[in-house]
This record gives structure tokens, C-alpha cells and sequence, in this order.
């Protein structure tokens, strides 16, 4: 439609049902849309979607502070409301700069800064970067690119200087990886 609903459609909105299916209807398998393309039943006759959780954590922080602002402005606090879809607007915009800035953070390790700063406008407007920190901002694409930049940036720390705190934290962002 092209609208803000556009936000939180398509496989967004897979990765999104989580959290009013959790937080707003207080039960996992609360699937809200139930024409939703990736809704699927168990052998229970539950709601599930085919998408996986991981870049719900993304959004998470963001989907939790759209409720203060819709219920002051006393506006719809289904979790399909223009608060939720900017929350997840700037959710996008801002993980998109937090995995620039890390990338930039390990290329300055090896490269002159003006290197650096090429190589990340290139990344940024020559390839589908920008379109999915934009457009396509609730797609898992920007998300993914954030925790490649983390979990190589923390895997060079630990070449360095190796640690158990590092070893946990690559752990972990690999395991972000896979549910991303």
C-alpha cells in the first residue's frame, strides 16, 4: 500500500508478531493478523509464525516505548499503530548506524581513515544498504549486517587479547546470527 502500515509488512511483520503476540495480547501464540501469510497451526491448533525471533530483539526496545506514546496521545496500542510503525522506523535507522559505526570502528584498525570512510559511503549507497536502512528498514538485512560488524569487530579483540568475556560474547552474537 505504501503507507507507514507498509512498516510492518511482509517478512517484517514475521519477524515483528512476536512482540504484540507477547506484550499486548500476553500469549506467544496470539498471532493479531490472522490473513498473515507466514501464520501457521501446530498439532495443538496454536498460532505460530514460520519466522524466527531475532530481530524481534532488535525492535524490541523500540516496540516497548510506542506504548507510553500512544496511550498520551491516546492513539491505538494494538502494536499495528503509526507509534509502533515509526518505533520500528527508527529502530531500523538506528541499528544501521550502531553497525556503520562498529564497522568503521575495525577498519580504522587496519586502514587510513580517509580508506575507511570510502569504503563505508561505498557500502552504503553501493549496495542494497541504503534501501534496507530506509525503505525496507523492518527487514532482517540491516540487523544482520550490525551483528557481522560486532561479532568480527569482538572476534578481533580476541585474537588480541583472548578472554572468557569475549569467548561468551561471540557466543552469543553467533547465536543472534542464526535467529536473525
Amino acid at each position: 500500500s505504501g503507507g507507514l502500515d507498509s512498516v510492518i509488512s511482509s517478512d517484517t511483520k514475521g519477524y515483528y508478531t512476536y512482540l504484540p503476540a507477547v506484550f499486548v495480547y500476553k500469549k506467544i501464540h496470539a498471532l493479531p493478523d490472522k490473513n498473515f501469510q507466514g501464520r501457521n497451526k501446530n498439532e495443538k491448533g496454536e498460532s505460530y509464525t514460520k519466522y524466527s525471533c531475532g530481530t524481534a530483539y532488535f525492535y524490541q526496545p523500540f516496540f516497548l516505548a510506542a506504548p507510553s506514546y500512544a496511550h498520551i496521545m491516546q492513539l491505538d496500542t494494538s502494536g499495528f499503530s503509526n507509534p509502533y510503525y515509526y518505533a520500528i522506523m527508527i529502530c531500523g535507522v538506528f541499528w544501521a548506524f550502531v553497525g556503520l559505526f562498529l564497522l568503521k570502528t575495525l577498519l580504522l584498525k587496519y586502514f587510513s581513515p580517509p580508506v575507511t570512510w570510502i569504503t563505508l559511503l561505498s557500502i552504503m549507497l553501493g549496495t542494497n544498504f541504503f534501501n534496507y536502512a530506509t525503505l525496507d528498514i523492518g527487514m532482517s538485512h540491516v540487523y544482520s549486517f550490525t551483528l557481522f560488524a560486532a561479532i568480527i569487530l569482538a572476534t578481533q579483540h580476541y585474537y588480541r587479547l583472548p578472554a572468557k568475556s569475549l569467548a561468551i560474547l561471540i557466543g552469543a552474537l553467533a547465536a543472534w546470527i542464526i535467529l536473525t
